[in-house]
């Protein structure tokens, strides 16, 4: 029997050659070692309904995207896809049972919503999983300005407000002037709820409120801004306070502004012309303008006379077709926005002056508008049709002041019959308005064709009228 030592030492020299060994030839048949294995049995991972939505915040408007996703099972799975306010009882359905692995929704109102997506495998075992969604109101930017007209030299308070969104609101503001395309930074966003701007010139701006909420969305606001100066303005109150009363409404307001325009100033003809004719203030002083000197002088007499207006530029095709730039009005009467050319409604006539108004652009719409003009600046939608039952009666009456036996016909047959049935035994001038789509040589013929039988000298003429559609014809009978 071998000592307690002599053991160890053969047990050291067998564990020695067990860890040294490098290859197998050098202890073939030195050791007989025994390995016992031992195995560990894993359970198979449950499947799990691991859906989920791409946000779980979003504001009114916005869409969220809801993911399926099954996980722990080799399973074919098909989705089914339901949402319901937090507080109601019944499910929407999104999308019913299909493969579609996600769907999109837009929750319509601004509240808290549950989402659920039901999972079934091919035995038809299903497994459901319900979230959360925020749905807050949308951005909505309410931000204003400290006034839309300004004297040169002061400055104007751009002031940001907002409500909606998610999350806190961060604001920048904007400027630049009508006529340019590209928009300056007054200041970028930051917390600051307010901004100054101080205009250098005499002229029409736009300004622009951003606001972002946390999560990036971006609601915009504009606004327009008329830079005057006092010494103009004295000059517009001139002419309001000749032609302007206290009991005026707005459409009364809006056509004597139209009419004195028309009755005092001429459009400038000189193939080369004053700078004055580009500007309000050398419309009151010049009475001399062009479509500039129009447009700028109508909106300042309107602003002064406490009407909403603005001035439009753009193109516009003559009547010769050929397309130039142009600029004109809208204004607000009665709370509806109405398209207003001036300038088009000052015919040139040789004296200039006088009784040649027109009313053929006044308070028309956008779809008598566009037919001749492009707008390239900024506009309001201008639906309503032009008020012709108000313009008819006192135009009529304007005429009749002349010439008492005018008389207005609403169809050319109408007219026809008339001229018919004229008394040729006495010398008269007879004038006759009719609204037509025939053109001035067709009612011309129409006159001729159908004056009565007699013993007189007749002769006649046919024009525009002041009213679109409308011509005016005289009848003048000598009798020997």
């Amino acid at each position: 029997m071998l000592s307690k030592k002599m053991k160890r030492k053969v047990i050291s020299v067998l564990l020695s050659a067990v860890m040294t060994v490098s290859s197998a030839a050098a202890v073939t048949g030195a050791v007989t070692a025994l390995t016992e294995h031992t195995t560990v049995a894993y359970a198979a991972a449950a499947p799990s309904n691991d859906s989920y939505l791409s946000t779980a915040a979003i504001t009114k408007g916005q869409s969220v995207t809801v993911y399926g996703v099954m996980n722990g099972t080799n399973s074919k799975v098909t989705y089914a896809y339901y949402y319901k306010k937090a507080s109601a009882e019944k499910w929407t359905t999104a999308k019913g049972y299909s493969t579609a692995a996600s769907v999109k929704i837009t929750p319509a109102a601004a509240v808290d919503y549950l989402v659920r997506v039901d999972i079934k495998d091919s035995t038809g075992k299903i497994l459901k999983k319900q979230m959360q969604l925020k749905v807050s109101p949308a951005l909505q930017n309410q931000s204003s300005i400290s006034g839309s007209v300004l004297q040169k030299g002061s400055s104007v308070t751009l002031k940001a407000s907002a409500k909606g969104g998610s999350g806190t609101y961060t604001y920048a503001y904007y400027r630049k002037k009508k006529s340019a395309a590209s928009w300056v930074t007054i200041s970028n966003y930051s917390s600051s709820k307010t901004a100054s701007f101080k205009p250098a010139s005499v002229t029409d701006y736009e300004l622009m409120i951003k606001v972002k909420d946390s999560s990036g969305a971006v609601s915009s606001k504009t606004f327009s801004l008329t830079v005057s100066d006092s010494a103009l303005d004295k000059k517009a109150d001139a002419v309001i306070g000749q032609i302007i009363t206290s009991d005026m409404g707005e459409y009364d307001k809006v056509k004597a502004i139209h009419d004195w325009m028309l009755n005092n100033v001429r459009y400038d003809t000189a193939s080369s012309k004053a700078a004055t004719s580009y500007t309000a203030e050398g419309l009151f002083d010049t009475h001399v303008a062009v479509c500039d000197g129009y447009s700028r002088a109508f909106l300042l007499l309107c602003q002064r006379a406490g009407l909403s207006a603005v001035r439009v530029t753009g193109l516009a095709a003559n009547s010769s077709g050929n397309t130039e730039k142009h600029a004109w009005n809208q204004v607000k009467v009665d709370g509806k926005w109405y398209n207003i050319d001036v300038t088009w409604d000052d015919p040139v006539v040789p004296d200039g002056y006088g009784d040649n108004r027109s009313y053929e652009y006044f308070l028309i719409p956008d779809s008598l508008m566009d037919l001749n003009h492009t707008a390239q600046s900024g506009k309001n939608t201008c639906s309503t049709p032009q008020p012709v039952d108000l313009l008819l009666p006192v135009l009529l009456k304007e005429e009749q002041r002349s010439i008492p036996t005018t008389t207005l016909y609403q169809n050319e047959n109408e007219m026809k019959t008339a001229i018919s049935n004229l008394n040729v035994k006495f010398s008269n001038t007879f004038v006759m308005l009719c609204k037509t789509t025939l053109s001035q040589q067709e009612i011309f013929d129409l006159v001729g064709d159908n004056l009565p039988q007699g013993n007189y000298r007749v002769s006649y003429g046919v024009k525009d009228w002041k009213l679109r559609d409308h011509l005016k014809v005289t009848i003048q009978i000598r009798v020997a």
